[in-house]
C-alpha cells in the first residue's frame, strides 16, 4: 500500500497528485523476478499509471500505459484503476545494462530512446480512447509529460523516481504530476516552475526516507493556498480470475480448443501481470467447447 494524495490550489488554477509507490514498487519487482533497470522502468510506469487514473471519475474508470520500444527490455506496460489498484509487467524481466555515467540505473538506455508511448482510457462505456505519442527519451517522465502536451493540451510536469540497491533492494520509489489548469496566469506559472526546480531532494531519495507524501505536495504548491482533495491508498492488485481466463480460451475458438484437448488433454495458463497458474483438465475443456 502506499498513499496517493491529490490537491488542487484555491484559486483552481493547479493540480497535483503524489503517490509513494516503494510498496507497490517492491512487490512487482517480487513478483516478475526485475533485475534492477527492469524495477526502475516498470517501478515508473506503474507510478505513472496510478498518478494518470487519479484523475478519473469513477471506480472502474482505468488507464492502461503501453511503452513498445526496440531496447532491450521490450514492451513496458501498466494498469490503473481509479481507486489506486494497479499491475504491470515487462518483455524482458531480466534485462541488465551499465549504469549510466552518472552511477544511476539507465531505464532510457534499456527502452532504447525510440519506441511509443499509449495511453488507453477505459471510461467503461463505449470504445476506450487512445492516445499515442513517439518516446522522447525514454526516461517515461519525460514522456508523460509530452503526451499531456500533445494529446491532451495540458501543460504538465511529471516526476518519477525508483531507488534501487546494488543487491536489488527497493529502497524508495514514487511520484508527482503537476497540471496548469486552463486560463492559468502567467505569475503562477513562474511560482510552479520555480517550485519544481527548487526541489531539495531527489524524488527517489524523498520516497526511500521515508518522508510524508504531504511534504511533496507543499513543496511543489509553496506560496500557492492550496487544499487536499483526496487522500486514499494505492496497491499492486492483479484482478484476474479463472472466469476471465475461460473467456480468453473460449475466444481462441472451438477448433483450438479441440486440438488443445487431443494433443495437450489439459491447459495451464499464467497470468503476465501476477504469474498465477489456472489449469484447465480435459473435462474442463470440454466444457468450454461446448
Amino acid at each position: 500500500m502506499g498513499k496517493i494524495l491529490r490537491a488542487l490550489t484555491n484559486d483552481g488554477f493547479v493540480r497535483v497528485t503524489v503517490f509513494d509507490s516503494t510498496e507497490v514498487v517492491i512487490k512487482a519487482k517480487k513478483i516478475h523476478g526485475l533485475t534492477n533497470v527492469a524495477a526502475a522502468a516498470l517501478g515508473r510506469t506503474l507510478t505513472g499509471a496510478v498518478i494518470m487514473a487519479a484523475d478519473m471519475k469513477e471506480p472502474d474508470n482505468r488507464i492502461c500505459i503501453q511503452i513498445r520500444s526496440d531496447g532491450e527490455i521490450g514492451t513496458v506496460a501498466a494498469e490503473s484503476y481509479k481507486t489506486g489498484e494497479v499491475k504491470g509487467l515487462v518483455s524482458n524481466p531480466d534485462v541488465n545494462i551499465p549504469l549510466r555515467e552518472d552511477g544511476k540505473l539507465d531505464v532510457g538506455g534499456a527502452l532504447g530512446h525510440s519506441g511509443t508511448l499509449s495511453v488507453i482510457k477505459d471510461l467503461g462505456v463505449g470504445e476506450p480512447q487512445v492516445g499515442t505519442v513517439e518516446l522522447v527519451s525514454g526516461e517515461i517522465a519525460e514522456d508523460i509529460s509530452y503526451y499531456y502536451m500533445q494529446s491532451e493540451q495540458i501543460p504538465t510536469a511529471v516526476g518519477l523516481g525508483v531507488l534501487v540497491s546494488k543487491e536489488g533492494i527497493v529502497l524508495g520509489a514514487g511520484g508527482y504530476m503537476l497540471q496548469l489548469l486552463p486560463d492559468c496566469p502567467e505569475e503562477i506559472i513562474s511560482c510552479a516552475e520555480a517550485n519544481i526546480n527548487s526541489l531539495e531532494k531527489n524524488l527517489s531519495l524523498f520516497f526511500a526516507e521515508d518522508n510524508d507524501p504531504e511534504e511533496l505536495v507543499e513543496s511543489l504548491l509553496k506560496e500557492m493556498p492550496f487544499k487536499i482533495i483526496e487522500e486514499y491508498e494505492g496497491e499492486y492488485k492483479c484482478d484476474c480470475s479463472k472466469v476471465r481466463v475461460e473467456k480468453a480460451l473460449i475466444s481462441i475458438g472451438k477448433k483450438e480448443l479441440t486440438k488443445i484437448k487431443e494433443q495437450d488433454k489439459c491447459a495451464e495458463v499464467t497470468c503476465h501481470y501476477c504469474n498465477k497458474k489456472y489449469t484447465f483438465t480435459e473435462k474442463d475443456l470440454e466444457k468450454l467447447i461446448g
